[in-house]
Formats: structure tokens, sequence, C-alpha cells
């Protein structure tokens, strides 16, 4: 869906975070930024009955499995400041970094913590 009291849209752009997930931020039609994310997989702990070669007594094993989360996106979360352009970089250490211009043409930089 779309952020919270955005009409349109100005700017995107997306990144790949360091897990290789999509980062995407936006600026509305009234210069809000705005950010969302794929949520990472989940890990479930499955058990499975089977019954090992050369026996007939089955045993219950345990293991954890990788699943995709209940919600594939996370919500859209609103960031400080305004702008009119945005760009998204992975920096070398897989950080993003958040680059933007506001209207008064000052540069905007937002690195991931």
């Amino acid at each position: 869906g779309a952020p919270p009291g955005a009409t349109s849209y100005q700017k995107l752009s997306m990144a790949r975070d360091a897990d290789g997930r999509v980062e995407i931020f936006l600026t509305d039609n009234q210069g809000r930024i705005w950010w969302i994310y794929q949520n990472p997989d989940v890990i479930v702990q499955v058990q499975k009955t089977i019954t090992p070669p050369g026996t007939t007594t089955p045993i219950v094993v345990t293991f954890d499995e990788l699943r995709p989360p209940a919600q594939p996106w996370s919500a859209w979360i609103q960031l400080t400041g305004q702008l009119v352009a945005v760009t998204a970089l992975r920096q070398a250490d897989g950080r993003i970094a958040l680059f933007g211009i506001n209207s008064a043409l000052h540069l905007y930089r937002l690195p991931q913590a």
C-alpha cells in the first residue's frame, strides 16, 4: 500500500541492504520522506518423525528452517526532514546511506545506524 496521507510521489529510490533485502525510500507530494523494507525470513523449529535405516523404531528430529515472514514488507515509516529528491546507496559495509536535496537546495544525508 501507499504511505499514509500520500496522494502522489515525487522521487523513489531502492537499494539492497547487507542481507540482500530491498529497501525503498520515496518522497511524497508534500516532501515527506518515507521508508519501507522487506522483512527478513523467520526461523521456525520443525519436528519430523523419521525411521533411521536399519531400524524399525521411528525417532523425532527437530531442526530449524527458514520461512518467509507473515508480512513480506514492513509498514511505511516516515523519516525526519523534507526533500525534493532522494537517492539510496549501499555502502561498502552493506549499510544504506540516504542522500537528498531539500527545497532550499541543501544536501541531506542519513546513514543507516
